[in-house]
């Protein structure tokens, strides 16, 4: 079982070593990390597949999409742009509004 606790930490110690700006979470779990010049974050916290650790990133592409106005064709563009994804994927995740 991976220890999150343990594994935000080294996350912690990484984005200091490497003088990247960065905003803990209040439980120190996450870490949001805004992108120069953009106008883009990325959220970083520790996870797990199986036994393995594994570190987390996600980032709102657009955030209030309503399926009943989106709908289909929206999750056939996210589906086009995961087909040519080398790593990550596009999700929408319908009860947030979130891609």
């Amino acid at each position: 079982m991976t220890d999150l606790p343990a594994l935000a930490e080294r996350i912690h110690g990484i984005l200091v070593r490497a003088k990247i700006g960065f905003t803990p979470s209040q439980d120190g779990l996450e870490f949001f990390v805004p992108i120069r010049d953009g106008t883009a974050a990325v959220m970083v916290r520790p996870g797990s597949f199986g036994d393995e650790p594994l570190v987390l990133f996600q980032s709102p592409v657009l955030q209030g999409v309503r399926f009943e106005e989106a709908g289909a064709r929206a999750l056939a563009a996210i589906n086009l742009r995961n087909c040519s994804l080398l790593v990550g994927r596009l999700s929408y995740y319908e009860e947030d509004g979130v891609i």
